[in-house]
């Protein structure tokens, strides 16, 4: 009786070029292929599994779903162990409050934000380097600073300015820190976690020449106070009359009537060019970025009164591209404008007010004849609530009409 002899097991597929393994086994007459796998140590170790899983299948001892291939499922059960990832050894943070600062400063320019804006985070970036410097700190790095940092300095100021302020204040600062979160300087951006305090500025801040004298004969101000409340004066139309009429014959006049029947900001009117005014359809476009962080500008059309409509046709008859030019033809600068008026109105009763004024001037003064508060949003470009709501008290018509329709009786 001739001895059977034992068939070898299928062995890995060695390719000389690549110096790799291929993995293989056969069943009902057929060759399944699978992988390279480099390591021939691994290669065999895979091989002895697949050869004893087949085994396992034919003795039915395996079974596999009616859905899987032999080959698929075989395969799907041998993996290669995944390669070890070399952990990279974690870089020590060494970004500095002094660098990160400098580095927003660097991008704080348009069209990121409207200049103003940037003006004046500036204004708030500095407030924080002298703080850090009268605190003793040594340019901190990032990674040190924490809620306990932020909320000494709003302390710190709140001896100086008022919480709105210092609201305004932390959220240039929020917007550096997500800068540093963005470079992977920090991971949390920890400005975020800084307490905001309510505001203490109440809604009805606006009041009339009249109504300010009576709130400062009470006598409960003092002189910080004082000067917060005359800071929100509105001028009522007789008062605007009067104002303008001081700047009669001198280049500011047009100027003037311009901001108490459009309300447009200060940096709007010195951009403004002849190709945003319409004298024929009586339209002024007012592209602005101030109520928006977009690049794209938002458009607002502002209509121009009879009065206006006159003084903006001798205007046109003077200057060619600006609509209000300086003295040699080129672009006003909002120094140039801010100094003529306070040059008008030093030791007048109207001393102290600045263009601004003319803005939530026209705002209170539509306000309170009960004009549609939707009028005022598209005029001025309001698109806050909080906006609106420093005119709310204005609308005694309005308010008056509603409950008288209500009809109880």
């Amino acid at each position: 009786m001739t001895k059977k002899v034992k068939k070898p097991k299928p062995a890995p597929i060695p390719n000389k070029k690549s110096g790799s393994f291929r993995l293989h086994f056969y069943y009902n007459g057929k060759q399944y292929r699978s992988r390279y796998i480099r390591d021939e140590n691994i290669a065999n170790a895979l091989q002895g599994k697949i050869n004893s899983m087949v085994i396992q299948f034919k003795n039915g001892l395996l079974h596999i779903p009616e859905e899987t291939s032999i080959k698929d499922f075989i395969f799907g059960c041998v993996q290669p162990p995944k390669p070890k990832e070399e952990t990279k050894p974690k870089s020590i943070p060494t970004t500095t409050l002094s660098q990160l600062l400098a580095e927003y400063i660097a991008i704080l320019q348009p069209p990121i934000k409207a200049q103003t804006t940037c003006d004046l985070e500036k204004i708030h970036i500095r407030h924080l380097q002298r703080f850090v410097k009268q605190q003793g700190y040594n340019d901190p790095l990032l990674t040190e600073i924490n809620v306990g940092f932020f909320n000494r300095y709003k302390m710190q100021r709140y001896k100086k300015v008022q919480p709105d302020t210092v609201k305004k204040e932390l959220l240039t600062f929020q917007s550096a820190f997500r800068v540093a979160v963005e470079n992977k300087y920090i991971e949390h951006n920890v400005v975020k976690d800084v307490q905001r305090e309510k505001s203490n500025i109440p809604c009805e801040r606006f009041r009339t020449q009249e109504e300010i004298n009576q709130t400062l004969q009470s006598g409960n101000c003092d002189e910080k106070k004082k000067k917060e409340i005359c800071r929100f004066r509105y001028l009522t139309p007789p008062e605007i009359k009067e104002l303008t009429s001081l700047a009669k014959g001198k280049w500011l006049y047009p100027v003037l009537k311009t901001f108490a029947y459009t309300g447009i900001r200060r940096g709007e009117l010195i951009d403004l060019k002849w190709e945003n005014v319409d004298l024929e359809r009586r339209i002024i476009y007012v592209a602005s970025k101030k109520q928006s962080n977009k690049l794209q500008k938002v458009t607002r059309h502002i209509p121009i009164c009879e009065e206006l409509h006159k003084v903006l046709l001798l205007q046109k008859s003077k200057t060619n591209y600006w609509v209000f030019p300086n003295r040699n033809g080129q672009q006003l600068s909002k120094h140039t404008l801010t100094n003529a008026v306070r040059s008008l109105v030093r030791d007048t009763e109207f001393e102290g007010i600045g263009t601004h004024t003319f803005r939530h001037s026209l705002a209170s003064n539509l306000a309170s004849i009960g004009e549609d508060q939707r009028i005022i949003d598209k005029i001025l470009g309001h698109q806050t609530e909080a906006m609106r709501q420093r005119y709310q008290h204005l609308f005694p018509r309005q308010l008056k009409t509603a409950i008288d329709n209500l009809g109880y009786m």
